[in-house]
């Protein structure tokens, strides 16, 4: 891979994005691991894990499967919702299944504004 096209926008974008995941992932679990520790459980270097989750290298496939193993996770996982066409497509059908849910209970105008009160209740508590 040439090194203007791993500095390209999206895909430097996507790199963030999956760097991104990967170091919340690690730091999310149970005990967090240090990278030094997960790279050598995904058998990779700790300069190469740094250049990951900060977004400066996408890692191929097999390397995306080590990693997704290390932290117990499909590689789905570390790549879904990456593309921002995969976040408008994802939040379309969010709004999709919104709408069928008030369409399949015949819910009208007053219906719908008690269920907006509700989820900011549960949503935006503070407003």
């Amino acid at each position: 891979m040439s090194g203007s096209f791993r500095r390209s926008g999206n895909v430097s974008s996507i790199g963030e994005r999956i760097g991104a995941r990967i170091r919340d992932l690690r730091l999310q679990q149970a005990k967090p691991a240090t990278q030094a520790s997960f790279a050598r459980s995904a058998g990779i270097s700790v300069s190469y894990l740094s250049l990951i989750e900060r977004g400066r290298r996408v890692p191929p496939m097999h390397t995306l499967c080590a990693i997704a193993r290390t932290l117990e996770v499909p590689v789905a996982v570390l790549v879904s919702g990456v593309d921002p066409i995969d976040n408008q497509i994802a939040e379309g059908e969010d709004i999709r299944r919104v709408s069928d849910f008030i369409r399949r209970r015949h819910l009208g105008a007053h219906d719908v504004e008690r269920l907006l009160r509700v989820a900011r209740l549960m949503f935006d508590p503070g407003n």
